[in-house]
């Protein structure tokens, strides 16, 4: 393990970090152990922090109070996974409809602040939610922990390829005036680039940066090794890859390894809950991080799928006192594995079958990652799901799910902010439907392209 930063002047070695910094790597400690211990030690603490948890939203949110009454007979004792599974699956529409009622009316102190967000709309129905300060730290652990497992080279210099964070959060996370990407140890630069800007654009970005480690989304990611392959572009410095957001398919990382000789390193994560699972440092598949969260991958009758089955993916938060996710059903799907041979005893997801997104082609011929935020159009109408189709390079059609009609001043709003988001250059056509279903393979899409590249 490297050095941390040390906050006394003059004292470099054993180095005596500041207190988040304290925090985080008393945290690390702990992580480090947990990974060892066996499922049973695991399953009995995680019912420990999911028996504080429910009491506590019992008692501070409207929401539970009714849905809890299932458990009743059990308060008086700590729960075990049947209990668990009695209590109701918590839907993104629950969300939509009652999401006031999900805040907790009595957050300890300790927990604060809050803040709020929105999920970018990837699974056609975006939710606003509320998260803390806590979350916060188990999400800079977590994220700690996979950068030591994988061996990060924390002087590098990562360019990261994603839609623009806030600048809350951008300034955040500096050292010297510079941003950077790690957490309690001297990090190297972090330098960053809309994900909405052309691939060629991208590339020639990556040219200049040179950097060590790149951070994207898969499809971009693939777009861009194709493209480097095709145009002979060399990034002399690039020792890794790591993706977030998608579904990583075996094409991808196929390609990326015959491009570049370097293997891609996967979270999977959403905004709501944080990290979800790590990819294995000796595998491709991903450990769930069960001292953060239940995951829960179950069949079409709500039973537990054995290792190899293929399930709906279910996440119970237990660390958001704030707005409790309790058997929140994200959208995706996933299949378990069996215990993985690295000795890790935390549950293992053999593979994530959950959203992905295709690159937007447009009229010029360039291509870009879609990067409009789908909440934001929600926002404007009656609109609980939604979904965005290329048929050709001039025609862009926009499929919704209404929770009511639609007003004629609504509609026109609506269509001018996506034409604006579109820079203009499409003929949007709205599309009003009952209901947007799955692909065959059980993936949601938010973005379709029909155009063939």
């Amino acid at each position: 393990m490297p050095i941390p930063i040390s906050a006394i002047k003059g004292v470099i070695w054993p180095a005596l970090p500041n207190p988040n910094n304290s925090l985080l790597l008393a945290l690390q400690y702990q992580l480090e152990q947990t990974q060892w211990w066996s499922p049973e030690e695991i399953q009995k603490w995680q019912m420990f922090q999911l028996t504080a948890l429910l009491a506590h939203a019992d008692h501070t949110v409207p929401f539970y109070r009714q849905r809890l009454g299932v458990l009743l007979e059990v308060r008086d004792r700590f729960l075990n996974y049947s209990d668990l599974q009695q209590i109701p699956i918590l839907t993104r529409q629950d969300i939509q409809q009652q999401s006031k009622e999900m805040i907790s009316t009595a957050l300890p102190k300790e927990h604060l602040p809050t803040s709020e967000s929105q999920t970018s709309g990837s699974t056609g129905r975006p939710i606003t939610f509320q998260t803390t300060k806590i979350k916060g730290i188990f999400y800079r652990a977590l994220n700690l922990r996979s950068h030591l497992w994988h061996q990060r080279n924390f002087s590098a210099k990562v360019a990261a390829i994603r839609v623009p964070r806030s600048k809350l959060r951008q300034s955040k996370q500096k050292q010297e005036g510079k941003k950077i990407w790690a957490d309690a140890f001297p990090s190297g630069a972090l330098v960053e680039l809309d994900s909405g800007k052309t691939i060629a654009e991208q590339l020639a970005w990556l040219e200049k940066e040179n950097p060590e480690h790149i951070l994207t989304y898969p499809s971009n990611l693939l777009a861009l090794a194709k493209q480097a392959k095709k145009k002979g572009i060399k990034i002399p410095n690039l020792q890794a890859l790591s993706t977030f957001g998608e579904v990583v398919t075996p094409e991808i990382r196929q390609v990326c390894q015959a491009v570049w000789n370097i293997s891609i390193v996967d979270i999977y994560s959403c905004q709501e809950i944080g990290l979800i699972a790590l990819q294995c440092p000796k595998h491709e598949h991903y450990h769930i991080q069960s001292e953060s969260v239940i995951v829960e991958i179950l069949d079409e009758n709500d039973q537990p799928c054995a290792p190899g089955q293929i399930g709906r993916v279910v996440l119970t938060d237990l660390h958001n006192y704030a707005m409790p996710f309790i058997r929140y059903e994200i959208g995706d799907y996933a299949e378990m594995g069996e215990y993985c041979s690295c000795g890790r005893k935390l549950p293992v997801l053999r593979r994530i079958l959950g959203r992905s997104r295709n690159l937007l082609v447009l009229p010029s011929g360039d291509l870009i990652w879609p990067s409009y935020i789908l909440s934001n159009w929600a926002k404007l109408g009656p609109i609980l799901q939604i979904q965005v189709i290329q048929r050709s390079v001039e025609v862009i059609e926009v499929r919704m799910v209404l929770s009511r009609a639609i007003t004629e001043n609504e509609e026109a709003i609506l269509h001018q902010h996506i034409c604006a988001d579109l820079k203009n250059q499409f003929q949007v056509k709205l599309l009003y439907v009952d209901e947007i279903l799955r692909a065959a393979n059980g993936k949601y899409e938010d973005f379709i392209s029909e155009v063939v590249v």
